[in-house]
């Protein structure tokens, strides 16, 4: 059971996990000095991680939402240029990403959709 095939693709999944967590933590860490200071380096330490955690799971699209929000909080609706440069900036890996390997290979945004190969009971 610990080896079947339906429990080694669950974590063949999990283990990309700690990546994304580490990545989500570096983007929180860089916006609470990018909030607390003037820094350009946490900005652009922002914009690398949440571009990667999109990467890693679709997921990570939301902390490039957050990015835009941050920086609209600390420097108001003046910086909605700055804002949508940096989110821009940050979709463009995950952009390319679903549009070269996704639509281009399988003519879907999210890649191809098939059914179950594994039988509801292989999994108990």
């Amino acid at each position: 059971m610990v080896l079947s095939r339906s429990t080694l693709r669950i974590y063949d999944t999990v283990t990309s996990e700690p990546m994304f967590i580490t990545f989500m933590l570096v983007f929180f860490f860089a916006a609470a000095d990018y909030l607390n200071g003037t820094s350009r380096r946490a900005l652009w330490l922002m914009i690398i991680m949440a571009a990667l955690a999109s990467l890693q799971r679709y997921l990570g699209v939301i902390l490039i939402g957050i990015l835009g929000l941050l920086i609209l909080y600390r420097q108001g609706w003046r910086a909605i240029g700055q804002a949508f440069f940096s989110t821009a900036l940050a979709f463009l890996p995950i952009g390319l990403w679903v549009f070269l390997h996704n639509y281009l290979r399988y003519n879907m945004l999210f890649g191809p959709r098939v059914l179950s190969q594994f039988f509801p009971l292989e999994n108990i």
